[in-house]
């Protein structure tokens, strides 16, 4: 009887849940959000299956929305920074307006229910069919209530710089934007009304808050370079010395046809069997410029002030930063062209968001289910600098931030200059540290890296103009010192297997 073909995936679905723990933060609440789900894993898996969203609010008619699932491209550059919302408000041609604004865009509901209100406790949301997304892929989704109030659904604010998802080592929750139209798609908040060419009911930076059902659909073994690569080295080390022994006249697998050898290690053992030692990822260097001749200069002084001695994290916290500015064209502009000032404070508040999430990192215990935390971006300085997420937030609020301080305009197109000066005043280390230890005061600049940072307010950037009042007030006034440091403990990973 001849053998079935080997198999690319597991038959079975592992049931896992994701839940973030943001219950008690309520920071806003209102008719929906967007936001994107991924797949993104070391871990040998072909796929995850999402069966359930959770959420709370007082709800009223629920309706999720996913758009067509796409791949994850590793080396993608970031785009535009998104630095025109003000006072909460879009243009309707703006790209990201249009992209998720667009009915047609996102076809018919997978989850259309009325709901009772459950403002405290979450509440399942299963889908009609489950959104599927192979290892690199990501899909958006767009969670609407249209409850009448200003309570529908509850979201958090992204207080993290970086704009890392939440991620568990096999599905990652990245931020999004509000809605707050109480129908979906609505272009205008409640309070402004319709207006033409303007679209008023987007926030960016907001978190989804919930949970997430899942299953994992794990990647069977099979001979190629690219699949065997995927499983763990003691996997690797079983196969080979089996295949050996089939060659051996001396092994009672010599008996054994090649082709049952194979279908047991694709069917029958099960990933994990020998060992967990999957080979961390390359990732691209930490640069040593950042292309930018002016904030190389602030990042030295940065640096200067606060090196210790026997210490690299800080080392490591300034060569992110300087890697961050080199792979988004717009952020690297707005950095170069904005005064010494704000150009040193801006570096100062990414450089100390990277070096918390290094010491961070270096506290932490390995990751969920035993999985070595080497296996996790959000542990490698390498991986969260060049990561295109982490980019295109990063300069999404500095750009932002710059053009406030600085009193620009929407930023225009424009193409970075080629040609820097080399001698100015603005690249005079004297000066640069004469600057950064006036806005250092009264504190060294190393007591403010070296400060314990979990749930403490940033304070190193000012923005008058920031979004912190509620969703359903006009948004007229924020602090970025309302940023809080994200913390990879804000969430819980819960087995069902």
């Amino acid at each position: 009887m001849p053998l079935p073909p080997l198999a690319r995936a597991a038959d079975d679905l592992f049931f896992s849940a994701f839940e973030t723990v943001t219950e008690d933060r309520e920071d806003h609440s209102f008719s929906g959000i967007f936001f994107a789900l991924g797949c993104d894993s070391a871990l040998p898996v072909n796929s995850l299956e999402i069966q359930s969203l959770w959420v709370r609010g007082d709800l009223g008619r629920t309706r999720v929305y996913a758009k067509a699932v796409e791949p994850r491209t590793r080396d993608a550059m970031p785009g535009k920074a998104d630095s025109v919302e003000r006072f909460g408000t879009y243009a309707s041609s703006d790209a990201t307006a249009r992209r998720l604004l667009t009915r047609e865009a996102w076809g018919t509901p997978i989850f259309d229910e009325e709901m009772q209100p459950s403002f405290d406790r979450l509440v399942e949301l299963r889908l009609n069919e489950p959104i599927v997304l192979k290892n690199g892929e990501r899909c958006e989704v767009y969670v609407h209530a249209d409850d009448r109030g200003d309570r529908g659904l509850v979201y958090d604010d992204e207080r993290d710089l970086l704009g890392r998802p939440k991620c568990d080592g096999f599905l990652q929750i990245y931020s999004g934007y509000a809605h707050l139209g109480q129908q979906p798609f609505d272009t205008a908040a409640p309070w402004y009304g319709e207006m033409p060419h303007t679209v008023s009911s987007l926030r960016k930076d907001r978190r989804f808050v919930g949970r997430v059902s899942y299953g994992v659909r794990w990647k069977l073994w099979l001979p190629e370079r690219e699949t065997h690569g995927r499983f763990p080295k003691e996997f690797r080390d079983v196969v080979h010395v089996m295949l050996l022994g089939l060659r051996d006249q001396r092994s009672a697998l010599k008996n054994l046809h090649e082709d049952v050898l194979m279908h047991i290690f694709n069917k029958h053992v099960g990933w994990d069997w020998f060992g967990k030692s999957i080979e961390k990822r390359e990732y691209p260097p930490l640069v040593e410029t950042s292309g930018s001749n002016r904030v190389d200069a602030a990042l030295k002084a940065i640096r200067e002030l606060i090196a210790v001695p026997e210490d690299t994290t800080a080392e490591s916290a300034v060569a992110m930063a300087a890697t961050i500015v080199s792979r988004s064209e717009d952020l690297k502009w707005a950095l170069h062209n904005s005064s010494m000032e704000t150009r040193l404070r801006a570096l100062v508040f990414i450089s100390k968001t990277c070096y918390g999430k290094i010491r961070s990192s270096e506290a932490k215990r390995f990751g969920v289910r035993n999985i070595p935390k080497h296996l996790f971006a959000e542990y490698i300085p390498e991986a969260l600098a060049s990561d295109v997420d982490t980019v295109q937030n990063t300069a999404n609020n500095i750009c932002t931030y710059v053009r406030t301080a600085e009193h620009w305009g929407e930023f225009d197109e424009h193409a970075f200059p080629t040609e820097m000066i080399e001698h100015d005043n603005e690249c005079d280390h004297e000066k640069n540290i004469k600057t950064l230890k006036v806005i250092a005061h009264p504190s060294s600049l190393l007591d403010i890296f070296m400060t314990e940072s979990r749930d403490t307010e940033y304070d190193d950037v000012d923005d008058p103009e920031w979004d912190s009042d509620g969703d359903w007030e006009e948004d007229e006034d924020e602090d970025v010192d309302t940023w809080l440091e994200d913390d990879e403990d804000d969430m819980e990973y819960i087995s069902d297997e």
